[in-house]
């Protein structure tokens, strides 16, 4: 039989008390978000200083607190506040990235604001940093109707290609961010020189950039290239060929595409999550993309209209249905 001995029950008494601190912190953090979904943004951010004052809080519970905290104060229009928390997070948590989807435009800028410099030291070296931008609309056949996929491709294509683990890929709103601060327009200016300077500016290796068109009724192509930052080196491009009822797919495809270039192993479960995602609908992508574009313009409301209609039109699209929740953020 085995002996107990007293270090061994005081140890056990030990583990049983952490194991109430870290429930009792995890029931703390649960309150403190049905608050602040109930906008009692006050009494969130009391329940949140109290918990991080008073409880020792675990990696994960800690990045839960500090950035509810920067919620609640954005909310209440305390950008300083919020700012802090968020530093703090940044601080503590190098290598922590958000996303981007699940909150606010004008958050993600704060965000991105205190986040401008690569801090991660811990970061798998195997892993290739890249950004995608806008891509051009070249149709030659209802080129009208198609423009909107200019602002929302690269979305949408980010968000396919954030399903690789051995990929990051900066958010498109960090890179409209910076194309704003230094007064290029994604769309029309974005050349393969710009490519090199922004690239340094973001830390990446690569660019994603191409155009689409349709040609005819059946016929659909994607053309992608991928632009080193070093030099503004075209190192790969290739053509995509689809119908146009199948550019949904046509993007997965091209994000697969884009990790055999960057020689990044895809395992299946990656690969199924990300055909696994695409939806049927080209007129929510069309939706989706309109709502980009009006979020681009600061027009929030518009774009909630065109978010509604996405999820109208594909009720499992569920990028439209995550911007509508960071949309509500802001009431």
């Amino acid at each position: 039989m085995r002996k107990v001995t007293s270090a061994m029950i005081i140890t056990g008494v030990v583990l049983a008390l952490i194991g109430v601190s870290q429930a009792g912190v995890n029931e703390s953090l649960d309150q403190a978000h049905k608050l602040y979904g109930e906008a009692e943004f006050v009494k969130a951010i009391e329940l949140l200083i109290n918990t991080i004052e008073t409880a020792q809080l675990d990696p994960g519970q800690a990045q839960q607190a500090y950035l509810l905290l920067a919620r609640c104060f954005y909310a209440r229009e305390n950008q300083t506040e919020a700012a802090m928390w968020l530093g703090k997070l940044r601080q503590n948590y190098p290598c922590l990235d958000i996303n981007s989807q699940k909150y606010h435009r004008r958050f993600m800028e704060l965000w991105y604001s205190v986040a401008r410099d690569s801090l991660c030291a811990q970061e798998d070296p195997g892993i290739k940093h890249i950004a995608v931008v806008d891509f051009r609309n070249n149709s030659t056949v209802d080129h009208d109707q198609w423009n909107p996929m200019q602002f929302g491709m690269a979305d949408i294509l980010i968000s396919d290609l954030k399903n690789l683990s051995k990929l990051k890929v900066v958010d498109r709103e960090r890179v409209q961010m910076l194309l704003d601060e230094i007064q290029i327009e994604q769309s029309e200016y974005f050349d393969d020189k710009t490519a090199v300077r922004v690239g340094k500016m973001l830390g990446v290796h690569v660019f994603v950039m191409g155009s689409f068109m349709q040609v005819d009724k059946d016929k659909m192509l994607i053309l992608p290239k991928l632009v080193k930052t070093e030099t503004g080196e075209v190192l790969k491009s290739e053509t995509i060929e689809g119908k146009p009822k199948d550019l949904l797919k046509m993007l997965a495809q091209t994000a697969e595409k884009i990790a055999g270039w960057l020689e990044v192993a895809v395992s299946e479960q990656e690969k199924k999550a990300l055909h696994g995602s695409v939806s049927e609908s080209t007129q929510a992508a069309l939706a989706y993309s309109r709502g980009v574009l009006y979020e681009d313009e600061q027009k929030y409301a518009e774009a909630a209209v065109e978010y509604k209609r996405a999820v109208a039109a594909d009720s499992t699209y569920y990028p439209a249905i995550d911007r509508l929740e960071a949309l509500a953020m802001n009431k």
